[in-house]
């Protein structure tokens, strides 16, 4: 982590990451180092190996057309859903879907 970058609890199961200085590419670099970190560790309950993985979706202020906090966190959120609907543990950078990759 770097100074100014924030992660915080945003919901439930949800997290937000703040990068204030990284470009779309940068969110999205990160965002799969994250997503693969999360995939790699190993989660053991009860003696039993738990899968955890992570789908993310990315919303940066200046790519997208919003005139508000808000609008960019439901950007990003409605990123989160594509990812989710394409298979889960991927990130997702863009509405079409398409700019979407991940592990397995």
């Amino acid at each position: 982590r770097r100074q100014g970058d924030i992660v915080a609890r945003f919901g439930g199961e949800e997290f937000v990451v703040l990068l204030p200085v990284t470009n779309k590419l940068g969110a999205a670099v990160m965002a799969e180092r994250i997503r693969a970190a999360i995939e790699s560790r190993v989660t053991v309950v009860d003696g039993r190996h738990i899968p955890v993985t992570a789908s993310i979706g990315i919303a940066t202020l200046a790519a997208e057309k919003v005139e508000s906090i808000d609008q960019l966190l439901n950007t990003a959120d409605r990123r989160l859903y594509l990812a989710k609907n394409a298979g889960r543990n991927r990130i997702c950078v863009s509405d079409d879907g398409r700019a979407s990759f991940g592990g397995s």
